[in-house]
């Protein structure tokens, strides 16, 4: 559950939080349509005990 916690926060950080903290950093890159619900499906799957 850490890595999951580590990858999520890390996804966080290099997207929003990089710009927030320095604004002249470049703009954070424009997700694709669906791209969260893909990372959490991928988080959820890789968690979920085997034949869930």
């Amino acid at each position: 559950m850490d890595a999951v916690a580590a990858l999520v926060v890390g996804v966080c950080h290099d997207l929003v939080l990089s710009h927030l903290l320095d604004p002249a950093a470049p703009a954070p890159a424009e997700l694709s349509p669906g791209a969260v619900d893909d990372l959490v499906t991928t988080l959820l799957h890789g968690i979920a005990p085997p034949g869930d």
